[in-house]
């Protein structure tokens, strides 16, 4: 018991120390008692951080640590869990994107941008483009209206993009747009399931560059790409192949 009260005791007066950054008896008391205060890593970690400032350091050291059991206690203890911010970023004239859903999202990761393309507003469909610089937390209009523009897609929503690395491209697949009509399937199939929905809407498919000399023009790539015998898009996620 007298040892657990000594070990106790001989911590807590090191980590004072240390925390008030009386360094030389600390290192004194360290190296003439051999007394080790925690895993040499963690002294690494704190060395880097609190008395280095070197981040590249401490961010190595973590993720080698993480690689070891060193933190399986604590998550063990207190699991990690997500935590949401509320993005208030606006454009150059403290606009931002109008509420909606059925909306587009890509992210090029190598300039840190999201873009954002239509969706529906609870009365119409959309046809706005946004660009959003994570780093900055600032929405830029790219366009108010794209159905003005040439070879440019029009109002629609249930649409998907990706974003292509290699070339800086955005492509956009599929649409619903205010003139279409959903008829839902409601006849159940073999299983007892419900099949998705017939449709005759056409799989529209367009091209945007963000790099280049074309940066900021579109390419109208396809009115229908069931037509070239490929997947015919359709809307909250479902793609189906031509009949």
């Amino acid at each position: 018991m007298s040892k657990y009260r000594e070990t106790a005791a001989m911590r807590l007066v090191l980590k004072h120390l240390r925390q008030r950054r009386l360094l030389t008896p600390y290192e004194c008391i360290i190296s003439r008692s051999g007394f080790q205060l925690e895993h040499p890593l963690l002294t690494k970690l704190h060395e880097a951080v609190v008395l280095q400032g070197n981040w590249a350091e401490a961010e190595h050291l973590v993720s080698f640590i993480s690689k070891t059991e060193m933190f399986d206690t604590y998550l063990h203890g207190k699991q990690p869990h997500a935590v949401w911010k509320r993005l208030r970023g606006t454009d150059a004239d403290g606009d931002i994107p109008l509420p909606r859903g059925g909306h587009a999202m890509c992210i090029d990761p190598q300039s840190n941008l999201i873009y954002l393309f239509g969706g529906w507003d609870g009365q119409n469909s959309l046809d706005d483009f946004w660009a959003y610089d994570i780093g900055a937390d600032q929405w830029r209009i790219l366009s108010h209206s794209t159905s003005g523009e040439q070879n440019a897609p029009g109002a629609r929503s249930c649409h998907k993009m990706v974003f292509d690395t290699k070339t800086g491209s955005i492509y956009l697949l599929g649409r619903l747009a205010d003139s279409d009509e959903l008829k839902a399937n409601t006849t159940p199939d073999a299983s007892g399931e419900s099949t998705p929905p017939n449709s005759t809407f056409c799989s529209e498919f367009y091209r945007y560059h963000t790099r280049g000399m074309d940066s900021g023009k579109w390419d109208f790539l396809s009115f229908d790409t069931a037509v070239r015998g490929t997947l015919r898009s359709f809307v909250d996620g479902y793609t189906y192949p031509q009949t």
